[in-house]
């Protein structure tokens, strides 16, 4: 799926943030999946790696079918804030406006438009290299480990949230891949020269 990209686009994290009742000091990190108890969302495998990251102030936000357990937590003294399923585009646009990092633990994933919603606004992206998330996510706009390593996971997860410098150029790098890659007219003028080329080809 191609991405609107005047939807999903950088937007000022201090004033969404504020609306949502999260301090700007904290260090945001999202995970969103239609239903977080699918197993083949490796959510577990997320939660697992939280205790493997040294970071002040860090906050996880889920965004989805809620997790079993209450609304607000506290995992190794890390808040989770479940914001439970949002259909509103908007609103999801602006939840990953507050975030720093988007974490995908997939164990299995095609071409997962999270990730590309994400990039879109300019959310570096942490995952496991599954399925088509390697041909998204490049070295210079995320960090991927291999599938199901929880330390791994949350080492990369930690280094991208102590480094504001990389963070800051990851962040310009996803939106510029996206707009050079996924954008709808990107893809619109890709399915027209897949045609294209089957025509000329039937018509040969």
């Amino acid at each position: 799926n191609a991405i609107d990209v005047e939807i999903f686009k950088p937007k000022d994290k201090d004033f969404i943030r504020k609306k949502y009742g999260i301090s700007i000091e904290k260090r945001v990190v999202l995970s969103i999946s239609a239903d977080l108890q699918d197993e083949r969302k490796g959510v577990k495998y997320f939660l697992k790696s939280l205790k493997h990251i040294k970071s002040e102030n860090l906050m996880i936000i889920t965004l989805g079918k809620k997790l079993n357990f209450e609304s607000n937590i506290e995992i190794n003294d890390i808040e989770i804030k479940q914001l439970g399923y949002i259909k509103d585009r908007n609103k999801i646009s602006e939840v990953y406006n507050i975030a720093d990092i988007f974490c995908i633990s997939s164990l299995d994933d095609n071409f997962p438009t999270t990730v590309l919603e994400a990039l879109a606004c300019g959310v570096p992206v942490v995952g496991f290299r599954v399925g088509g998330i390697p041909e998204q996510v490049t070295e210079d706009c995320g960090i991927l480990v291999n599938s199901k390593d929880t330390k791994s996971l949350g080492k990369a997860l930690e280094k991208l949230l102590n480094d504001d410098e990389m963070r800051k150029k990851f962040s310009e790098n996803c939106r510029k891949r996206v707009l050079q890659n996924y954008t709808i007219e990107k893809f619109t003028d890709n399915y027209i020269k897949v045609y294209n080329n089957a025509l000329r080809g039937k018509n040969q």
